[in-house]
């Protein structure tokens, strides 16, 4: 009978690159243990997940290391913008301070709030000091909760004057722009929902009709 030979690779029982053997052993690991974690992303926000968006959210995230509240207040380690750096006229240097004090950017405004948070006075002062766009500026993709509720308790409680309802209505109105108020809501306990719902139509008398209608669509009160 004839028979068909098989080539086989002679075994070896050491391998001639180490290095290239540690770092397939190293992406072999970590592709298994994504696999899982996607897996297991999948199995959770197939029951949680509101609208498919949210669900192709919670699974593309679900390998992100979790950031804890006290990293908010950690100064950066790198600068992200080395370029602010070498600004050397005047012009620029204004340009970089005023961004810097406005608090154009999610990390610094969020420190800043959650420093101003213990005192209600401080926290006032400062919402006081934003542009009228610096929350839909500074977060285009997640807020956090439970600042929210706190900026809006906030501005609730100081509304009696006629600054204070001033100041309530451009945050308001800031926050119902910012791109990602809808998955914050959906954070929110039903009983948070509803305080939040009635500050809001505390402040609907004195403002316009169509301040009215952006802010009830941004945060979902019928």
């Amino acid at each position: 009978k004839l028979r068909q030979s098989i080539k086989e690779d002679p075994l070896s029982t050491r391998p001639d690159d180490m290095g290239k053997l540690r770092y397939e052993l190293a992406e072999a690991a970590r592709t298994d243990w994504k696999r899982q974690v996607v897996d297991d992303a999948k199995k959770r926000a197939i029951y949680s997940a509101p609208t498919y968006d949210h669900f192709k959210e919670l699974v593309a995230g679900c390998t992100l290391t979790p950031v804890a509240r006290a990293d908010f207040a950690t100064p950066a380690k790198v600068t992200a913008n080395k370029a602010a750096r070498q600004s050397t006229t005047p012009e620029s240097r204004s340009r970089v301070s005023r961004s810097a004090s406005h608090g154009l950017g999610s990390r610094h405004l969020q420190t800043q709030l959650l420093r101003a948070m213990e005192n209600p006075d401080a926290l006032t002062e400062l919402l006081a000091s934003l542009p009228d766009d610096a929350f839909r500026r500074s977060f285009r993709v997640d807020m956090d909760s439970e600042l929210v509720v706190r900026v809006l308790r906030t501005v609730g409680k100081g509304a009696d004057s006629a600054f204070g309802a001033e100041l309530a209505a451009k945050v308001v109105l800031d926050l119902a722009h910012c791109p990602g108020l809808g998955s914050c809501l959906n954070f929110l306990s039903a009983t948070e929902k509803a305080e939040i719902s009635r500050l809001l139509r505390a402040l609907r008398q004195g403002n316009a009709p169509d301040w009215w209608r952006t802010v009830s669509a941004a945060f979902q009160i019928p």
